[in-house]
């Protein structure tokens, strides 16, 4: 069989805003901080629980391919502000791609990263950050 990689477009646009609803973090994964100064931000895996094809408009895990895609979920602190990046991973290659957003996706991931956060963490992304904050500056 001669498996051919899916071609994916520079953008990766969102083109299913109901996966954002099923949106979950799992205790088990950590979340880190990355970034410096006012580009600081926590990255956290969002598990792909959710239909990325129809999401992001893929072609991923079939029987034609191997590929699969990991999903992280951006907020900067600073700026009160969300991305997602799309990470391809194919057996030739892997990419990551940011995910383009409308003002309303945008509007419902912040409203949803917090609940998703404390459920897997104990805790919103402002509380992780400011104990991180205190850690640091007690360290």
């Amino acid at each position: 069989m001669n498996k051919q990689r899916t071609v994916l477009p520079e953008k990766i646009i969102m083109k299913d805003s109901g996966c954002i609803k099923q949106f979950e973090m799992w205790q088990q994964e950590e979340w880190c901080i990355e970034g410096d100064g006012e580009g600081t931000y926590l990255n956290f895996y969002i598990p792909t629980v959710f239909d990325v094809d129809k999401a992001f408009g893929l072609h991923v895990n079939t029987d034609e391919n191997d590929d699969y895609i990991n999903v992280y979920l951006n907020w900067y602190p600073y700026a009160d502000r969300v991305e997602l990046v799309v990470c391809y991973m194919a057996p030739d290659a892997d990419e990551a791609y940011s995910v383009e957003m409308d003002d309303e996706q945008i509007a419902e991931l912040k409203a949803v990263l917090p609940e998703i956060c404390k459920a897997a963490y104990g805790a919103t992304p402002c509380e992780l950050w400011s104990k991180e904050n205190e850690h640091l500056s007690e360290g």
